[in-house]
């Protein structure tokens, strides 16, 4: 997990040893916009509850809760207590959700974090009451059909009677998760939605009326699938990353990639073998190689023949992941320098290695692979002008 970014001018600032070689650079003003545009999109009265699971996505959950928080971000959301003490821990003051489930004994330290925990079952719903001396925030989870985490949707109401009717428990939130990728699922979501607005609407005649509501996320926002509720969480698109394919787009959008480049530095500059004595994975290579300081050990094994990194505004092949270290094929490099930037991820136009093509070389998501590179990797913030 990432510590406090260190700030080295210009609007830069650094995590991880000084002098790493290896490195993410992060505009930690584009996650600022994208919020102010999802804001544009839902309008001013419905709340925004910001998710930095997985250490926002692989950005750095205390660099980016800084800047959701400033930004105007209603609530933040993490996915452990853990990240909760990080965030915590940084001095952000926000209000923070617990997404998922919690175990009982994990009730006296969200009592003192202030944190709000997402309640499905009685013991940590006890477990917190016990802890609280005065009234504390919680939100109830329901399980809309995604079978991950919440109360069934058909034991829900009682449940959340029996946290309403809790004296030094507050129901602030009810809220459900409807993930989806394609077409079938906006009409699985839309489905589920209206059943979890039922829910919210037999409360509603009961007395019991939260004040935060939420069943969607990025991918109805995109896709123009709205609701009844007050509030949306979400994850996404305040780093620029498309859940849903872009013909299911609901219109133009103006969300950019918070991730700018992944950058290495040649380390070694390999003599090129004589002819007939290359093996393997070298063999038939006769040219100049060069050893990168990025493999496996940091997420990084793409599938062979077509993944390429970039030096001097060129594809040079990749020939080989190791455990910390990668070779490629310099062959097409005139007068390589030891020392000189590699692009892993980004680069400048008509040359670029975007992160879905890096994904695909990987056999993976996006998402998936940021999230990998994003736990061993230093970051490098560009903070706002």
């Amino acid at each position: 997990m990432s510590h406090q970014p260190v700030d080295i001018g210009r609007g830069l600032e650094e995590e991880g040893p000084p002098l790493a070689t290896n490195r993410m650079e992060i505009d930690l003003g584009a996650i600022g916009r994208n919020l102010h545009e999802i804001r544009r999109i839902l309008g001013p009265q419905r709340k925004i509850v910001a998710a930095l699971k997985a250490d926002a996505y692989g950005h750095g959950a205390v660099a980016a809760a800084q800047v959701l928080a400033a930004s105007g971000a209603d609530y933040l959301a993490v996915g452990s207590v853990e990240e909760a003490a990080i965030v915590r821990g940084a001095g952000i003051d926000a209000p923070i959700v617990l997404l998922g489930n919690s175990l009982p004994e994990a009730a006296g330290e969200i009592v003192r974090l202030g944190v709000i925990a997402s309640l499905e079952e009685r013991a940590l719903a006890m477990a917190l009451a016990a802890s609280a001396r005065n009234p504390i925030p919680v939100f109830v989870k329901v399980d809309g059909g995604f079978g991950r985490f919440g109360v069934p949707l058909s034991a829900a109401a009682p449940f959340i009677r029996f946290v309403a009717a809790e004296p030094r428990l507050r129901l602030e939130g009810l809220y459900t998760h409807l993930p989806f990728s394609d077409a079938a699922g906006r009409s699985w979501a839309e489905r589920q939605c209206h059943a979890f607005e039922a829910l919210v609407a037999e409360l509603a005649q009961q007395g019991l009326r939260p004040p935060v509501t939420q069943a969607m996320a990025s991918p109805a926002l995109l896709t123009g699938l709205g609701d009844d509720l007050n509030a949306s969480t979400v994850g996404h698109l305040l780093f620029g990353l498309m859940p849903v394919a872009r013909e299911l787009h609901a219109g133009p959008t103006a969300f950019a990639p918070a991730l700018l480049s992944v950058r290495t530095r040649l380390v070694h500059l390999g003599t090129p073998l004589p002819a007939g004595q290359s093996a393997g994975y070298l063999k038939g290579r006769s040219g100049p190689l060069g050893v990168v300081p990025i493999g496996i050990q940091h997420g990084y094994r793409p599938q062979l023949g077509t993944a390429a990194m970039l030096l001097g505004g060129k594809r040079v092949p990749v020939l080989r992941a190791c455990l910390e270290n990668t070779i490629i094929d310099l062959s097409g490099v005139p007068a390589p320098a030891l020392g000189a930037e590699v692009i892993v991820l980004g680069g400048d136009e008509p040359e670029r290695i975007s992160l879905q093509e890096l994904a695909d070389w990987h056999g993976t998501s996006p998402l998936a692979l940021l999230v990998t590179l994003g736990k061993s990797i230093p970051r490098r913030y560009r903070r706002p002008a």
